[in-house]
């Protein structure tokens, strides 16, 4: 008895997120949600749901506070400077434009605070001269932060020098600010994934989805497969996170072009 009610009031917080942030928590893996909702019980020193649940109807700040730890912020410039030396290798080098107005457009799924934003766009001016990269992420504070465009010096370890001085400028109390030239190239959204019409039909040479799925129920993995792979233009190229695999129907509809960073090619169906 008393499981099943711990087990409606989890369902109740579930619902309760639904209807103030717009998180759908059945799409995620059920221990991910439980693991995140039991980081905030244990701040109060309770470990019931039903207890939980009444923190929820009761303080409103409290909901914010649950929202950003199931929401992921785990990001740096260039992180894992591999994979962009494998964009840059078998995509910005392969995959040019045709024609010098054919503008390359880029998306960054679950862009977070934008280091992943601006990381791709620095590395896609070395290559083109029409070029947008456009990111998103369900979190209106991460986003006003990518916004902002402002990071302490420590998070620029994977960025060199030369780069430092061109797409940034120092602000003073140990942070840098991205300078304009580099923002307009960037446009960010707050974007719920699920929400109808956020993915465009056939609009990107490039996305980025990493460490994104793994969260994700097996269902809404495949759904989100199929949204990106639509997304894609003809020979456009998905990076997922490096602990990320490619399972089930998923396989019939990209082609994997570098196995250890995780970029698969759009394969083009044929009806």
């Amino acid at each position: 008895m008393v499981e099943q009610e711990e087990q409606e009031a989890f369902q109740k917080i579930l619902s309760f997120i639904l209807a103030k942030k717009d998180f759908n928590g059945e799409f995620y893996k059920a221990k991910y949600i439980q693991r995140r909702v039991m980081a905030r019980m244990r701040v109060y020193g309770i470990s019931h749901y039903n207890d939980y649940l009444k923190i929820l109807f009761n303080d409103s700040e409290e909901i914010q506070h649950l929202f950003e730890r199931l929401t992921i912020h785990v990001t740096e410039f260039f992180r894992d400077p591999s994979v962009y030396t494998a964009i840059e290798t078998l995509v910005f080098n392969s995959l040019k434009p045709d024609g010098r107005n054919d503008h390359f457009k880029i998306l960054s799924v679950g862009c977070s605070t934008g280091e992943e934003a601006y990381s791709i766009a620095i590395l896609a001016l070395k290559y083109f001269k029409f070029f947008k990269v456009h990111a998103i992420d369900i979190d209106p504070q991460s986003v006003q932060f990518a916004l902002n465009g402002e990071y302490q010096l420590s998070a620029t370890r994977n960025l060199t020098k030369i780069q430092i001085q061109n797409w940034f400028q120092e602000i003073g109390s140990g942070k840098i600010k991205v300078l304009p030239k580099l923002a307009r190239r960037v446009e960010f959204q707050i974007q719920n994934i699920f929400s109808l019409n956020v993915f465009e039909l056939n609009a990107y040479n490039l996305i980025l989805c990493r460490n994104v799925l793994i969260y994700l129920t097996q269902d809404k993995q495949q759904w989100l497969f199929k949204a990106l792979h639509e997304s894609l233009k003809d020979n456009g190229v998905l990076v997922l996170g490096n602990t990320e695999t490619m399972m089930g129907p998923a396989r019939q509809l990209f082609i994997c072009i570098d196995t250890s960073n995780r970029l698969y090619q759009k394969t083009i169906m044929i009806n």
